[in-house]
């Protein structure tokens, strides 16, 4: 290691900064994203399942570590919103806009009583409650895992696209 002490200088003067981050965050009509935890995990520098979370200035902005491809990111905004999660590639400056998928998924039992439910969603859980959408969702095929204590499993397979989408499932008791 260098030395330590105030005596001790380095010379920076080759140092350049650049003025645009690496990363900015847009919503799904291009403005800066704020107000959402952005986590971090790099291959081979955490264990399984742990990330580093990070905000955003108020421009959308990474204010976190050197980014490289390679490096896993997942946005969380809010427990009504599903995390999203993208792996970076390429060189930098990424972009990353928030999905704006939405559903609502109506479960009930045999009798039309609504239900709270587990939803899985790849390999996120989210907790259903009656009339509370799913938001920022990808467009495209989703598959999600629907568990009711006390009923049998429903799997519902749907596309998500631009216009939010309702889907009643009846669950059937055990």
């Amino acid at each position: 290691m260098p030395g330590r002490g105030t005596k001790k200088r380095l010379d920076v003067q080759d140092v350049v900064l650049s003025k645009a981050p690496q990363l900015q965050v847009l919503d799904s009509e291009g403005r800066p994203l704020t107000g959402v935890e952005v986590e971090w995990a790099r291959p081979g520098y955490q264990g399984a399942g742990h990330t580093h979370s990070f905000e955003l200035d108020d421009q959308g902005g990474w204010l976190g570590p050197d980014l490289r491809a390679g490096d896993a990111l997942i946005l969380r905004a809010n427990d009504e919103v599903v995390p999203y999660r993208t792996i970076l590639a390429g060189p930098s400056p990424w972009t990353i806009r928030a999905p704006d998928g939405a559903l609502e998924l109506k479960l009930v039992d045999t009798e039309g009583n609504p239900l709270t439910a587990t939803c899985i969603i790849g390999d996120h859980d989210h907790f259903l409650r009656p009339g509370a959408p799913l938001l920022g969702l990808s467009h495209g095929e989703m598959t999600c895992h629907l568990s009711v204590p006390g009923y049998q499993s429903a799997v519902v397979r749907t596309v998500i696209n631009a216009t939010p989408k309702k889907v009643t499932v009846v669950m059937r008791r055990l």
